[in-house]
């Protein structure tokens, strides 16, 4: 079996080292166990007695402790003990990397889990779920498939996604940011930004946060990120802003313009569109009268809403707002100045 394929096991000495609430441990304590692991779960062959393939290294070690804050977000806290040396523990004792998983089938279970995660093919740091494959393989006599059978829409060549890790670090301890950012055509400029949400939109991804000296939320596209960093002893301006449910709940898209109010969008489709439309909702406010074929919608009116609506085509028409209108006639009457 080649080295690193004993992920699984590697895994399961680490949650029960940094769960545990009877004993500390130290790095050393940790590594300790992994070679106890490695003597006990090492296979018997003709050959004589043959090791499992658990790499024991201080390199590896905090390379284990970042995939599992980053993979699980959880933070796990070190502390120095009474004599200098570091204490490596979970910031919450109850949480578990294997909790809630029934004895007897968490394998399959996990294994599910992993398939599905592997075809999110492009973001970084998630290699070692190849090594938790090798564990699992054939641990309930199924033999697993390992070809692409689900394809998320992204694109894994996408300028930035390198950054991903780190962002991800960043945002889960909450550490500030120095980025040097060009948007658009404009020079490169340097900023301090503490970061707080990951959003992916159009198959590109973007960052929100705080930049230093501004009040309002910045978004940050990952492909135009040319250098990241930490930002030192900067320090992280925490936000009460739900992202998750409440940021983007009334815009399309990542843009969310400032002193802007909801409006009521009223959109005519064509008979062809319509049924396209009302079974794939362009907001979660839509509203479709079928007889009349239109679709209302509530959103604050951004450069997003623009692109969907010109991504039509002569299929819809924006009845209201006035201004909505106006603006997509003007855009329409460019476009045919530029094919004449």
């Amino acid at each position: 079996m080649p080295v690193n394929s004993s992920a699984l096991v590697r895994f399961q000495v680490y949650d029960k080292c940094l769960r545990s609430i009877q004993r500390e441990y130290t790095m050393e304590d940790i590594l300790n166990e992994l070679r106890k692991a490695e003597n006990r779960d090492g296979k018997t062959s003709r050959g004589g007695r043959e090791r499992i393939g658990i790499e024991i290294n201080n390199r590896q070690f905090y390379k284990d402790l970042r995939t599992i804050e980053e993979v699980w977000g959880i933070e796990i806290e070190r502390k120095v003990s009474a004599g200098r040396k570091k204490i490596y523990r979970y910031k919450h004792p109850s949480f578990s990397v294997f909790a809630g998983l029934p004895k007897d089938n968490h394998l399959i279970k996990l294994r599910d889990t992993l398939f599905v995660l592997q075809q999110f093919r492009g973001l970084p740091h998630f290699e070692f779920l190849n090594d938790l494959f090798g564990e699992i393989e054939g641990s309930d006599g199924m033999e697993l498939s390992r070809r692409i059978i689900v394809d998320f829409d992204g694109n894994p060549e996408l300028k930035g996604l390198g950054h991903f890790s780190m962002l991800l670090s960043a945002i889960q301890l909450r550490k500030a940011l120095k980025i040097k950012y060009r948007a658009g055509y404009r020079n490169s400029r340097s900023l301090i930004l503490s970061p707080y949400f990951l959003k992916e939109y159009n198959n590109r991804w973007f960052l929100m946060g705080s930049e230093k000296g501004f009040r309002s939320i910045s978004c940050i596209a990952l492909d135009r990120i040319e250098r990241l960093t930490y930002a030192g002893n900067e320090k992280f301006m925490e936000t009460e802003i739900d992202f998750e449910k409440e940021y983007f709940e009334d815009v399309i898209g990542t843009t969310v313009p400032k002193n802007r109010n909801v409006v009521k969008v009223v959109l005519k489709f064509g008979k062809e569109r319509f049924d396209y439309v009302a079974s794939k909702p362009l907001h979660g406010s839509q509203k479709s009268d079928r007889k009349k074929r239109i679709v209302t919608i509530e959103v604050i009116p951004n450069r997003e809403l623009e692109s969907l609506i010109l991504h039509y085509g002569n299929d819809v028409e924006v009845l209201e707002p006035q201004d909505l209108r106006e603006s997509i006639i003007k855009k329409i009457r460019s476009m045919v100045k530029t094919y004449n």
